[in-house]
């Protein structure tokens, strides 16, 4: 009797585990579907975000993120001001609840106080620094 309960415990988990992975898979797929094309422009006019997957620069983890900064017109290139852009999808972000704000490898200057609002996570690219090689990761520097 224990074994015909165990095995039927094990397969509810089962069927658990592959729903969930299934429930996971078509969401990530309609995700990149729906929002791959759509690209806003006006920091002052913020749409719904389109949610997208994206892997960190090693390819060894995957986030889903809400807004992307360079949508919006932020300078990766460090020769403009990003503190505006960088506030108001942080700000938009948590008004729908909380999520990801993601900043691209680049150098972003921020002249002002960035606010980042409980549930809200502002995500770069990340990379450990090898001697002598240049920075490709994310760099916000204050000025």
């Amino acid at each position: 009797m224990k074994n015909r309960e165990s095995e039927s415990y094990f397969e509810r988990i089962n069927l658990i585990t592959r729903l969930m992975l299934t429930t996971f898979v078509v969401g990530v797929s309609l995700m990149l579907f729906y929002g791959q094309n759509i690209k806003a422009a006006d920091i002052n006019n913020i749409g719904n975000p389109t949610y997208r997957v994206q892997k960190n620069m090693e390819q060894t983890d995957a986030f889903v993120y809400a807004y992307n900064v360079e949508d919006y017109g932020a300078d990766g290139s460090g020769n403009r001001d990003n503190t505006e852009i960088f506030q108001k999808l942080l700000n938009k972000t948590y008004e729908l609840g909380g999520g990801i704000v993601y900043v691209p490898a680049g150098k972003y200057k921020v002249t002002g106080s960035l606010k980042i609002p409980k549930g809200v996570t502002l995500r770069g690219d990340w990379r450990k620094p090898e001697t002598r090689k240049p920075i490709t990761e994310t760099v916000v520097h204050h000025l």
